[in-house]
């Protein structure tokens, strides 16, 4: 999907916050998402448009790309995709080849670990429980610990990789190579001292049993109120993006100095997100 739009009017984009009410917006206590002083998280909002946009594009072109998630694109694109957000927001994950998205999702879960030391430490314990009904009672009571935004993020992860698995002919991804890509990822950061094989279990169970943890689709009203990041949104010109996209500005300029400083002012600045998302983790 294209990422130019029309000139709008601050009114038209911004819905029911002003700009004065962006300005003064506190800045958020953890700004980390996939690299140092890397998109700014939005006051109101725990997930940031980039990652849910980011995992919407995966789950609709990435289901049956060969080896998802296993292999790494060119660190350049990588770059110029983290200069696109710092400055915007978000990205257009259809100009740049599916393995950056891939790789932004797994540095925001590594930087934003969805689950915590707490959840973790009891997501982790019901590998213990050998009967599986049982154990899927467990984990979902404990998943219900994490906030609204997380449970639907998690949800559409997980369900994202499960239909990852449905295409092992197609795209050489099996449950055991996804655990073992995201089991660092979600759980070791945080867990040092847990098994592997505990933490491998529980992934297994969360992959191939999602639907019967999740259910059979996400609740749209629910994600609706998780996703309130459509309400801060940023004012984007044509030429401005335009303009970015053709010479995106260095590290080192004065520009990206600016996006990247730590005080409210900035920070404010780069909360201002794009226009609405589209879909997010579209129901099977």
């Amino acid at each position: 999907m294209s990422m130019r739009r029309k000139s709008l009017s601050a009114s038209r984009v911004l819905g029911e916050v002003s700009k004065d009410e962006l300005s003064e917006l506190p800045a958020p206590a953890n700004n980390v998402y996939c690299t140092k002083n890397f998109a700014y998280k939005a006051a109101t909002d725990e997930i940031p448009q980039f990652a849910w946009r980011t995992l919407e594009f995966i789950e609709e072109k990435g289901i049956e790309v060969k080896r998802m998630f296993a292999e790494e694109p060119n660190p350049d694109d990588i770059k110029k995709a983290e200069s696109e957000i710092e400055r915007f927001g978000f990205i257009d994950n259809a100009s740049y080849n599916i393995r950056v998205s891939s790789t932004l999702l797994k540095r925001f879960l590594k930087n934003n670990l969805p689950f915590g030391e707490e959840v973790g430490t009891k997501v982790i314990a019901c590998s213990g429980i050998t009967n599986m009904s049982a154990r899927l009672k467990m984990l979902i009571k404990q998943l219900e610990l994490l906030s609204p935004s997380y449970q639907k993020f998690v949800q559409c992860l997980f369900r994202t990789l499960q239909r990852i698995t449905m295409f092992t002919d197609v795209n050489d991804m099996t449950t055991k190579s996804l655990y073992e890509i995201f089991a660092p990822i979600l759980f070791n950061q945080y867990n040092p001292d847990s098994d592997n094989q505990q933490i491998n279990i529980i992934l297994q169970t969360m992959i191939d049993q999602a639907t019967a943890i999740f259910g059979e689709k996400v609740d749209e009203e629910v994600k609706k109120q998780a996703m309130r990041a459509d309400q801060i949104k940023r004012v984007l010109e044509d030429s401005e993006y335009d303009e970015f996209k053709q010479d995106p500005p260095s590290p080192t300029s004065p520009q990206t100095k600016l996006i990247r400083s730590s005080s409210g002012r900035f920070a404010s600045a780069s909360r201002r997100k794009s226009s609405n998302p589209s879909q997010q983790c579209r129901s099977l």
